[in-house]
């Protein structure tokens, strides 16, 4: 292949070739070769054991230098425009080609950091689209997961044992909870939920995909402190049961397993998904959701007139309980949970956001 590029003789020693006359430098890439026609003369001006080729960049400007071993001035100087350095990577290709000064170590430095920089701007895009599109598509992909796969995600799952299992809330506590989650849930015909209080060293109350809500013994102490423990209690119910109607759990696990899923959903392949899906282990929520699941828990609490506040309070001595092993309270960036002062908000705030 031949490339001609359009040049000036800039300084002549060889005879026939006139300064500042119009020349074409011919480049064979296939058989490393370069040719110099001017003044209706063609020289072939490869460099060998006794020519040498020595090309500077100036600005957008080549400047190449054809010098013959033992002497002390260049024979031929040439200028050839390039802003596009396509002359310069060709002259590259042929061997005995030299490069004087900085040119090519800044032009090459240069190219690193421009693709570096591309390739950083590139990522940073590519993980917005994808927190963005992989939050709408897991929504979507989670409703379509049919119900009856998504009750085999259930208690029997986490592996408890029978003694976790024979933990026996105080009555007022145990009819509280049941009978709110009758009211709460008496218009749902998609979910079985269920009531559970286990046996554990620390308060907390989660649900499971297929509806049924787990309270620890410590959580339920931990409203008795209260004054108002049956609306505390059931604030957080209701908080749980938002989980499981939108879903929030799946999604997370569909995000993390977004293109299996999507997958096996397009093919149709159903133990895939559950295969896909039933790692509780990654059970876990974003801030997004937990505010969302706490503005449903604080309208539900409006509908069945009972206070906000006891609920926040409950709130509260759950975060200063979320201490690290040095003592020091986790920071809201380190969790999953938005800060207090953001969900306390979202809770007291008089079912505005219900409206």
């Amino acid at each position: 292949m031949r490339l001609r590029f359009e040049c000036t003789v800039y300084r002549s020693l060889i005879s026939g070739i006139k300064e500042d006359s119009k020349c074409i430098l011919i480049v064979n890439r296939q058989e490393k070769h370069i040719l110099l026609t001017a003044n209706s003369r063609e020289i072939n001006i490869t460099p060998d054991q006794n020519r040498k080729i020595w090309v500077e960049r100036k600005d957008t400007r080549l400047h190449v230098r054809v010098q013959y071993e033992h002497e002390a001035h260049p024979h031929l100087e040439l200028i050839v425009a390039d802003p596009n350095h396509i002359v310069e990577n060709t002259l590259a290709e042929v061997p005995g080609v030299s490069f004087t000064g900085k040119s090519k170590l800044v032009r090459t430095a240069k190219i690193l950091l421009y693709v570096g920089l591309t390739l950083v701007l590139m990522v940073l895009l590519l993980r917005g689209i994808i927190f963005v599109v992989s939050g709408e598509l897991s929504y979507m992909l989670a409703m379509r997961i049919p119900a009856n796969m998504v009750k085999q995600l259930n208690i029997n799952s986490l592996g408890l044992d029978s003694a976790q299992l024979n933990y026996k809330p105080p009555a007022d506590i145990d009819h509280c909870l049941r009978e709110k989650l009758r009211v709460l849930t008496e218009e749902d015909t998609i979910y079985e939920f269920r009531l559970f209080f286990i046996d554990e060293n620390y308060p907390n109350a989660f649900a499971l995909p297929s509806g049924d809500i787990i309270f620890t013994d410590e959580i339920i102490k931990m409203a008795q402190s209260l004054d108002n423990p049956c609306p505390a209690l059931t604030g957080v119910l209701a908080h749980e049961i938002a989980h499981v109607r939108f879903r929030h759990g799946i999604q997370n696990i569909i995000q993390a397993n977004l293109f299996f899923i999507a997958t096996a959903l397009l093919i149709g392949d159903i133990s895939a998904i559950t295969l896909a899906i039933s790692d509780l282990a990654s059970l876990s929520y974003s801030r997004r959701m937990e505010l969302e699941a706490d503005k449903w828990a604080a309208c539900k609490l409006k509908e069945l007139n009972l206070p906000a506040t006891p609920m926040a309070e409950l709130l509260r001595l759950l975060t200063e309980t979320t201490i690290s092993e040095d003592g020091e309270k986790i920071p809201e960036w380190l969790s999953t949970h938005p800060a207090y002062d953001k969900r306390f908000e979202v809770i007291t705030g008089n079912g505005e956001q219900c409206d």
